[in-house]
C-alpha cells in the first residue's frame, strides 16, 4: 500500500519508488533497494536529509512528482517533453535501452517481424514512445498493449496474451527467468541515459547536492560508486552487455535505415502520382482520339451518301 502524502518540512525529502530493479525497487520485505537508492542514500546522510520513500507504479510516481506530491524520482529518463514539467540533475549512474522479449512460438527476428503483432508496453515510459517512433520509422502497424508494470508486459508475452513485449535491458536480465514461455530477441533501440528529477522549478539544492556528490563519486575509481553498480549491476556477468558505442552505431544506423526507408516512401509516392498521371493523359488521348475516329467515320458517312457535284462546289 501506498504511504500517506504529507507536507514536507526542511529535510525530509519524498521520494518515489517503483518496481525497477535492479535500479530502483520494493524488495519482498517492503524494503526500498537498488542502484539508485544507495546513491541518494549516500548523499541523503551528507546533507542530512530524512528520506521518506513513496511507493508506486511508475505512472503514479510519475504522475505525483509533475503534481508536487513527491520531491524527488530516481531512475527517470529526460525527454524535451518531461522537461516541460521536471527539473533533472546533470549527473547520471547508468545508461539502459530497450529490448523486444517475444513468446517462444512466435518468428520475431527483426524489427521488421513486428508488423501486425501485438506488443505488451509500459504505460508512460519513455521506451514505450521509442517503440512508437521505431514502428514508424519502418511504416509497421503494430497494437501496443499498456501495462502498469513490466512484470505484467512479460507475463502478457508468456501467457500469449499478446506477441511480444518490450522492457529495458537490464530489468529484463532480472526478471526473464521467471517466464518459461519467453525469449529475448536482438531487437533494441532507445538507449536512454537514467537521472534523478524534482518538480519544475523546485528543490534547486537537492539537484545542486546529487550532482555534486554524484560527480565526485564517478571521477573516483576507488568510491562506493563502483562498488555499488558491482553489487546490483553484476548480473550482466552472466550476460555481457552491448558496449555504449555498438549502440550508438546501432542508434546511427537505424537513422540512416529510416532517412532511407522515408525516401524509398517518398519516391514511391512519387512515382505513384505520375503514373496516375500518365493513366489521365492516356486516358485523355484514347477519348480525343476516339472523338476523331467517330468524326471522321461520320464524315465518311456523309460523304458517301452525297452526290459528287455537291461534294466538288
Amino acid at each position: 500500500a501506498t504511504s500517506p502524502l504529507r507536507a514536507q518540512t526542511d529535510n525530509v525529502v519524498r521520494v518515489g519508488v517503483y518496481n525497477f530493479e535492479p535500479l530502483v525497487f520494493v524488495d519482498k520485505d517492503g524494503v526500498p533497494k537498488g542502484l539508485y537508492l544507495d546513491a541518494l542514500d549516500y548523499v541523503a546522510e551528507r546533507e542530512g536529509w530524512q528520506i521518506e520513500y513513496v511507493p508506486g507504479t511508475w505512472a503514479e510516481c510519475l504522475s505525483r512528482l509533475e503534481a508536487g506530491e513527491i520531491d524527488l524520482l530516481p531512475s527517470i529518463g529526460y525527454t524535451e517533453e518531461r522537461a516541460q514539467t521536471l527539473d533533472f540533475t546533470r549527473e547520471y549512474l547508468f545508461l539502459d535501452w530497450a529490448i523486444v522479449y517475444r513468446g517462444k512460438d512466435q518468428p520475431i527476428e527483426t524489427v521488421l517481424d513486428l508488423e501486425g503483432k501485438k506488443i505488451a508496453a509500459l504505460k508512460g515510459s519513455i521506451y514505450t514512445q521509442g517503440l512508437t517512433k521505431l514502428l514508424n520509422q519502418f511504416d509497421l502497424h503494430s497494437q501496443k498493449k499498456k501495462k502498469n508494470e513490466y512484470t505484467e508486459v512479460l507475463a502478457a508475452v508468456d501467457r500469449g496474451e499478446v506477441d511480444a513485449g518490450i522492457i529495458t535491458k537490464v530489468y529484463g536480465l532480472v526478471l526473464e527467468g521467471r517466464y518459461s514461455q519467453i525469449e529475448a530477441t536482438d531487437i533494441f533501440f532507445s538507449p536512454i541515459k537514467i537521472f534523478f528529477a524534482v518538480p519544475k522549478g523546485k528543490h534547486a539544492q537537492i539537484l545542486a547536492a546529487l550532482d555534486r556528490d554524484f560527480a565526485a563519486l564517478k571521477a573516483d575509481e576507488n568510491s562506493p560508486y563502483y562498488a555499488w553498480r558491482n553489487k546490483w549491476i553484476g548480473i550482466y556477468q552472466a550476460k555481457p552487455a552491448i558496449p555504449t558505442s555498438l549502440i550508438c552505431g546501432f542508434a546511427i544506423a537505424l537513422a540512416l535505415v529510416g532517412f532511407l526507408l522515408g525516401f524509398a516512401i517518398l519516391l514511391r509516392r512519387q512515382v505513384a502520382q505520375r503514373t496516375r498521371e500518365l493513366q489521365a493523359d492516356i486516358a485523355a488521348r484514347t477519348r480525343a482520339e476516339e472523338s476523331l475516329r467517330a468524326s471522321e467515320e461520320r464524315f465518311r458517312a456523309i460523304a458517301s451518301n452525297t452526290p459528287d457535284h455537291i461534294l466538288m462546289q
